[in-house]
């Protein structure tokens, strides 16, 4: 009897082998991988204006897919191919089961067109010389544009990068 303990006891590591997620999201694993958080965020929401994308509310066989991608070299990022390399298979797995899990996070509404341009009441009419003459308008619609895009920013639904491409044009 002693015999069989004593071995159930030896094995019982290996057999019992559970992979805690959520401490390596807030931690790290201690081998190398970082915590998730400190670029997906606490609630997996990421940080866009990072360039860190949502990972909560995704598919788990697709969250795992991509770190067996980033751990295998297949798919090339700095920062996600040495720290999915430091994850065990199982730790990968556990990771996408937890952010698949995971709610969307809250995102802030959007203020209303109508709320940003009466804070400039430049931009929501024209000047009676632009009402009279038309010139301005280009600059007009412009400027509007230029004030919506800011607003979309400023509640987080349109990334920088997006931005920078559509005012430029």
């Amino acid at each position: 009897m002693l015999r069989i303990l004593g071995i159930l006891a030896l094995l019982s590591p290996l057999a019992v082998r559970a992979t805690d997620a959520a401490a390596i999201t807030r931690q790290g694993n201690g081998k190398g991988a970082a915590p998730c958080m400190a670029c997906h965020g606490v609630d997996g929401g990421g940080m866009a204006v990072n360039g860190y994308p949502r990972l909560a509310g995704l598919d788990a066989a697709y969250l795992r897919q991509q770190l067996d991608d980033f751990a295998s070299g297949a798919r090339a990022n700095p920062v996600m191919q040495p720290n999915a390399s430091a994850l065990s298979g199982d730790e990968r797995a556990a990771l996408a089961k937890y952010y698949s899990a995971l709610p969307l996070p809250a995102r802030p509404a959007a203020p209303p067109a109508a709320s940003v341009s009466a804070k400039v009441p430049s931009l929501s009419r024209p000047c009676r010389q632009t009402a009279r003459t038309g010139s301005g308008r280009e600059s007009l619609r412009s400027a509007s544009r230029s004030l919506r895009i800011a607003a979309a920013m400023a509640s987080g639904m349109v990334m920088p990068a997006i931005v920078s491409a559509q005012v430029s044009v």
